[in-house]
């Protein structure tokens, strides 16, 4: 995929992940269960492991608010400050290891998982998605035919990318050269990042322009489904002035 065509991608926002993906909408919406396996980005590299099924069906989204914590089981890399207590970032906001926010992206507030990645993808970043790559050109890693069911997943960044793909060309070049004989028996598996996540929790946050320079947060939820539309105000205003027109007459002045 190339990135104009992941410009037309919407950012992904919790209110419009409340179905799981593959949902048909006809039916129950698919259960989470301990030992699930799941892909949690698009080059299919970051997949997590559920240990806890979570609540509920809404998941994080971009610049969401989360509350998570996670440890650090194996890293072949220079090591990470972990956070065995609570920590709230805003998601897309390179506060969190680029593998973590893949994940978390993909959980159910109160989840446990395993997060599996390249030693590469514990670097703290955030993934890419949506308009965000219209003003990154580039950035976006080179790859095949990107099955359906990945592709509006984020993405690594493309140095990212490369740098896992190199650790896995170097494994298999060593794993090779152990067949074969030269005496080194070689690493048992390539450059690995495993942690355990769990996501507490997370408030909505919506872009409402492309340049994401307006954001609404929800401080407390509405009474009604309807909502403003072209011309409502301005049928305040007028309404507003005639009711003052008429006090106004009434008590002589204006």
């Amino acid at each position: 995929m190339t990135a104009e065509d992941a410009a037309g991608e919407s950012d992904v926002q919790s209110i419009n992940s409340d179905a799981p993906p593959a949902w048909n909408s006809d039916d129950e919406p698919p259960e989470d269960h301990e030992g699930d396996e799941n892909t949690c980005s698009r080059d299919g590299a970051v997949k997590k492991v559920i240990k806890k099924v979570g609540k509920g069906l809404e998941r994080p989204g971009q610049n969401d608010i989360v509350t998570v914590r996670f440890s650090t089981l194996q890293l072949d890399a220079p090591p990470i400050k972990d956070v065995p207590g609570e920590i709230t970032v805003e998601m897309g906001d390179n506060k969190l290891p680029l593998a973590i926010e893949f994940a978390v992206k993909n959980m159910r507030v109160g989840e446990v998982a395993e997060v599996r990645a390249p030693a590469a993808y514990s670097l703290i970043l955030s993934p890419l998605c949506g308009r965000q790559l219209r003003t990154q050109p580039g950035v976006l890693p080179k790859t095949g035919k990107v099955k359906r069911k990945l592709r509006f997943l984020p993405a690594a960044p493309n140095q990212l990318a490369e740098q896992a793909k190199s650790d896995l060309l170097k494994f298999r070049k060593a794993q090779e050269s152990a067949a074969n004989g030269s005496g080194s028996t070689g690493p048992a598996s390539p450059p690995m990042f495993r942690a355990r996540v769990e996501l507490l929790g997370f408030e909505c946050v919506q872009s409402l322009t492309e340049d994401r320079s307006v954001t609404k947060r929800i401080i407390q939820t509405g009474s009604s489904r309807r909502r403003p539309r072209r011309g409502d105000a301005k049928h305040q205003e007028e309404t507003s002035r005639f009711k003052c027109f008429k006090i106004c007459k009434k008590a002589g002045g204006c």
